[in-house]
């Protein structure tokens, strides 16, 4: 990196491998408010404050305003590549998983009517499905999944994409949902038919799956004060997992988080500032990664 004159008042670099011009003024690409703020923001976010207590605290505590609507288009931009970054990294977990699923309830903002307004009638909504994994001896989330059913094949596609990102489990634990039997049957035996993978079933139903259980409170925690999600393409759930698995440290681990006991110790000094940062540097490779060809052709 060198020195490379100035622009808009301020010391421009540029990178000496991939000849990137860049300001070092502590702020994301094409962002106007500095690292620091976006973090925090993030950080309050995720640990269930709204969006506009969020803007709130910012302005009361850090002395930067920042509308409710800013902090929903970060989520929106920074969430889904920092998502892209961490699934490259294979967690060491202890091959005890606990698989669960609960209730999300959307409420998409279509105006009340006349009558609705009239009567105080509450938006109405509908009830899906959030289907988890968290492994029992690292607590890290291994995997989420939105449906609208229960069925086999929500549950499959949910247990695929687990078994994409994580070693294969020894031992699954589930309650007495039917559709688990079939679906761990088909997914690992499937694919690992010398390698048996054990299904119990919980028991006394809460206490014998209480670390999902556990994961669904705070779940909770952050979806209760937004009275409902709006899609169930929402990215908040993976908000949520991320902020989970890499950036809370937890008691019965030491105080470390999910990701350290897992052995994915990254350098996470500032939180969700160095998780975008990482992710920002890692997309870019990612561009000129497939630039390349362009250009050689």
């Amino acid at each position: 990196m060198v020195k490379n004159g100035k622009g808009q008042g301020q010391q421009l670099y540029r990178c000496r491998d991939c000849r990137h011009q860049f300001f070092a003024n502590g702020k994301f690409p094409r962002m106007r408010k500095p690292k620091t703020i976006v973090a925090a923001g993030f950080r309050l976010y995720f640990h269930g404050s709204s969006l506009r207590k969020v803007g709130r605290s910012l302005r009361e505590i850090l002395g930067t305003a920042a509308d409710q609507s800013t902090i929903w288009r970060w989520t929106s931009k920074f969430v889904p590549q920092v998502d892209g970054l961490l699934i490259n990294f294979t967690p060491h977990l202890s091959g005890v998983w606990h698989v669960d699923e609960t209730t999300l309830r959307f409420r998409p903002s279509k105006p009340l009517s006349k009558w609705q307004k009239d009567h105080r009638v509450r938006r109405p909504g509908k009830d899906w499905w959030q289907w988890d994994a968290i492994d029992r001896g690292t607590r890290f989330v291994v995997g989420t999944r939105i449906s609208k059913t229960r069925t086999f094949k929500e549950g499959a596609a949910f247990l695929m994409a687990c078994s994409d990102l994580a070693p294969r489990p020894l031992q699954i634990i589930t309650d007495g949902l039917p559709t688990y039997d079939r679906v761990i049957r088909k997914v690992f035996f499937s694919r690992y038919a010398s390698r048996k993978v054990e299904h119990n079933y919980s028991e006394k139903g809460f206490r014998g799956n209480q670390l999902i259980e556990r994961w669904h409170g705070t779940l909770e925690d952050r979806i209760s004060a937004m009275r409902g999600l709006k899609s169930p393409q929402t990215l908040i759930p993976r908000g949520i997992a991320i902020d989970y698995n890499f950036l809370r440290p937890h008691l019965s681990l030491g105080r470390m988080t999910p990701a350290q006991a897992a052995q994915i110790d990254l350098p996470f000094n500032d939180g969700w500032g160095d998780l975008i940062t990482w992710a920002t540097v890692y997309r870019t490779l990612c561009q000129m990664k497939r630039a390349e060809p362009l250009a050689m052709g």
